[in-house]
């Protein structure tokens, strides 16, 4: 009977994981819902958090709701049927740095985030537990197979929304923030939230085609191409980069010649097609390119960062305290980088992010974590070819990162899928 009950609910907690991923990237606050039914007036959501905060809680309650069924689980089997495949050490230590950082910061930022952010330690305990179940509850080959689909099919639905956005078309409101903005977002919150989605997307549908007939290897592609199209309209020079990043990794993994040029071709030619078109609702492509007023404010705000990794250097100013780190206008020429008053509540890299809010002690073992799980899915990537497909994905995604941030709309993919990534693998010592 404990055995037919803890099978039953890993099934459970399975399917659980795939609807989190058919759900949360459609997740918004109800209101604005409501708003798009012509059920709230659109003048009482004008300045509300559409995109983060609702998710975020939603995020947590889900991943707790989640480790009571497990733990529900665990006790009826008498084990928690956890397989270490190696990632075990990198993602508690880095864990308990995170939740150091938090207790000495004291503050309700620490553990919620910042206002419009929501990257507090819930957040870094969510994604760390996503990990987890990814790793352990989307092991079996049919399971990632809907899980691959699953992200295929929202990616399609929020690159189509974000043409559709692009070219003056969408349904949903907008809050006050984002009203005059012509790059699309879709429901991520940012171009570059979109750009950083679609790249874990990118080359998943790469995975079936071994697998398909013709008609539908010719529609795996389109479905790459919409992709393609949809990442450079966000006009995201963070997820261009993670982009050139992912196809060389895709380059390099993939052993069959006519793939590898076709797929470099295929993207040059993309590109080339998009800098002649030159402009689509007066952004100019070329200009994106060449502008660098971005450049300048990312150089700018690193600059201005460095010195608070050195005033609290070991478990820095707690997560999400980028704000309370960076001196917020410091005189002329941070008026004249960002051409007025802005308040910068990210580095917009990930790294320094890292180290400015969690301290050295939080950037080694992030970057112990990182680098441990692109080690062992690079290694293994011949025993299992999803390995092949996914990884070029999560490092585009990572790479993106170096110049943008973390955000709660788009994190919990990738932890999700990195721990699935690694599901098939490693030891199959269990606790």
């Amino acid at each position: 009977m404990p055995r037919l009950i803890s099978a039953s609910l890993d099934r459970f907690l399975s399917l659980l994981l795939l609807l989190f991923l058919l759900v949360y990237p459609f997740f918004l606050h109800p209101q604005v819902v409501a708003a798009a039914l012509g059920l709230v007036p659109m003048n009482q959501i004008a300045t509300l958090d559409f995109f983060y905060g609702a998710r975020a809680q939603f995020l947590f309650w889900f991943v707790t709701l989640f480790l009571v069924i497990w733990s529900f689980r665990a006790f009826v089997a008498g084990s928690w049927g956890h397989r270490n495949k190696g990632m075990d050490l990198p993602l508690i230590l880095f864990l308990w740095i995170a939740l150091l950082s938090t207790l000495l910061a004291g503050d309700a930022k620490a553990l919620f985030g910042e206002t419009r952010r929501a990257e507090g330690f819930q957040s870094v305990f969510s994604y760390l537990a996503l990990f987890f179940f990814g790793q352990d509850f989307l092991r079996q080959e049919y399971h990632r197979r809907w899980a691959i689909g699953i992200v295929i099919g929202s990616a399609i639905l929020l690159a189509i929304y974000g043409i559709g956005q692009g070219l003056g078309w969408e349904f949903l409101p907008r809050d006050a923030i984002r009203a005059e903005w012509t790059m699309p977002f879709a429901t991520l919150g940012n171009p570059i939230f979109l750009g950083s989605y679609l790249l874990l997307a990118l080359p998943l549908p790469l995975y079936f085609i071994p697998h398909v007939k013709r008609g539908s290897k010719i529609a795996l592609i389109a479905i790459v191409i919409l992709f393609l199209v949809a990442i450079f309209l966000t006009g995201s020079r963070g997820a261009w980069f993670g982009l050139a990043v992912s196809v060389v990794a895709l380059w390099l993994l993939q052993p069959n010649r006519v793939f590898r040029t076709i797929l470099l071709a295929g993207t040059l030619v993309l590109i080339l097609i998009l800098l002649l078109v030159g402009t689509v609702r007066g952004v100019s492509f070329q200009d994106r390119l060449t502008d660098t007023s971005a450049l300048q404010m990312r150089l700018y705000t690193w600059k201005m960062s460095l010195p608070a990794v050195w005033q609290k250097p070991f478990l820095g100013w707690g997560p999400d305290h980028f704000g309370n780190a960076f001196p917020q206008n410091a005189g002329s020429e941070s008026m004249q980088v960002f051409g007025g008053i802005v308040y910068a509540d990210k580095a917009h890299n990930d790294l320094l992010q890292v180290a400015v809010t969690t301290g050295l002690l939080g950037l080694v073992a992030y970057m112990f974590l990182i680098g441990r799980f692109f080690w062992l899915g690079f290694s293994r990537r011949r025993q299992d070819e999803l390995l092949g497909v996914i990884l070029p994905g999560l490092l585009g995604y990572w790479a993106s990162l170096q110049l943008s941030f973390s955000v709660v709309s788009v994190a919990p993919f990738f932890w999700l899928l990195s721990g699935m990534s690694l599901a098939r693998n490693g030891s199959s010592a269990t606790a």
